[in-house]
């Protein structure tokens, strides 16, 4: 039984697998854009490439790039946002919140959690699966998925 479309669970889950490294990513993407803005509005952004026509809009181009950098590190704090709140209906202490982080932070497959935490496989996928609904009926409330 589904409670929500495939495509919403794979998004949650492809931003579980990517939680720990999300953050330092869109990190580096800014740097990288400011670098970039800094230096397209310097001497040598305004120099165009063969000689033919204007160079175009330098800064312009910057001011993009820094901003597309940004949007990503506030999607990527909207996403921190719900997983925090679902860290709060199922605390580090919870099976559910102990299945999901050992098989989407800790690489492990669902039947060596099973055996670690005593249950059988289904049961595991039924903790991990519950933590994964919550935080995706939580994105839905936000707005980071779509119908």
């Amino acid at each position: 039984m589904r409670l929500i479309p495939t495509e919403h669970f794979a998004e949650v889950e492809f931003r579980l697998h990517r939680r720990k490294t999300a953050r330092a990513e869109a990190e580096r993407l800014i740097a990288e854009a400011m670098s970039d803005a800094v230096s397209l509005t310097g001497p040598l952004g305004h120099e165009s490439g063969g000689g033919k026509g204007q160079p175009g809009d330098p800064t312009g181009r910057g001011a993009e790039r820094v901003l597309r950098a940004r949007e990503k590190a506030e999607t990527v704090e909207r996403w921190e946002r719900i997983f925090r709140r679902t860290e709060e209906d199922f605390p580090p202490g919870s099976d559910e919140h102990k299945a999901a982080s050992l098989f989407y932070d800790g690489g492990l497959t669902l039947d060596q959690i099973g055996r670690i935490m005593h249950y059988e496989r289904q049961t595991i996928r039924r903790k991990r699966d519950a933590f994964v609904y919550r935080a995706a009926w939580y994105a839905a409330e936000d707005g980071l998925t779509r119908e």
